[in-house]
C-alpha cells in the first residue's frame, strides 16, 4: 500500500469513529431526555395523588363536621 493510501484509510478510520461517537451521544442524550421524561411524569403523579389525597381529606373532614354539627343540633 502506498502511504498515501495508508494516511486516506487513517483519515477515514478516524471519520468513522468520530461518526460512531456522535452517533452515541446522541443516543445518550436521547436515553437521558427519556429518563427526565419519565421522571417528570412520575413527579406529575405523585403530585397528582397528594392532591387527590388532600382533596379526599378535606372532604371527609368536611363530612366529620357535618356529622357533628347534625348530632349537636338532634
Amino acid at each position: 500500500m502506498l502511504w498515501s493510501e495508508l494516511v486516506r484509510q487513517g483519515s477515514r478510520t478516524e471519520y468513522q469513529l468520530l461518526n460512531t461517537n456522535r452517533k452515541l451521544r446522541r443516543t445518550d442524550s436521547i436515553a437521558k431526555e427519556k429518563e427526565n421524561q419519565q421522571r417528570n411524569m412520575t413527579r406529575k403523579e405523585l403530585r397528582t395523588d397528594s392532591i387527590v389525597k388532600e382533596k379526599e381529606n378535606r372532604q371527609r373532614n368536611m363530612t366529620r363536621k357535618e356529622l357533628l354539627t347534625d348530632s349537636e343540633v338532634n
